[in-house]
């Protein structure tokens, strides 16, 4: 699971033209031990890069980003990528800027 994990943020952090084997590696980490939380906040980085980036929805791209953050917290609280993620989808989605800020 974690070489999985770690295939995943080799993609993500070339920002690869393949964000989608990026996701790929993170949802295979997270299916072979979901109590890996760095699986689940790399699969809330991704999706943060694709909303913010404009190249999915972002509806779509932020409840992915909301789905994978609050799994990856229930796991780890204190997951830095996790909370960032979770941040700028507070701050950037739902515009709350006072919550955003307290997430920081």
């Amino acid at each position: 699971a974690y070489e999985e994990y770690l295939r995943g943020r080799l993609h993500l952090d070339q920002r690869s033209t393949d964000l989608a084997s990026a996701i790929a590696c993170f949802e295979r980490a997270a299916a072979l031990d979901p109590s890996l939380s760095v699986a689940h906040s790399g699969l809330a980085h991704v999706f943060t890069w694709l909303a913010l980036w404009y190249v999915a929805p972002a509806p779509f791209a932020f409840a992915k980003v909301r789905d994978a953050a609050a799994r990856a917290l229930a796991l780890d609280p204190d997951d830095a990528v996790a909370l960032a993620a979770h941040a700028i989808t507070t701050l950037w989605h739902d515009w709350d800027l006072p919550a955003a800020a307290r997430l920081a």
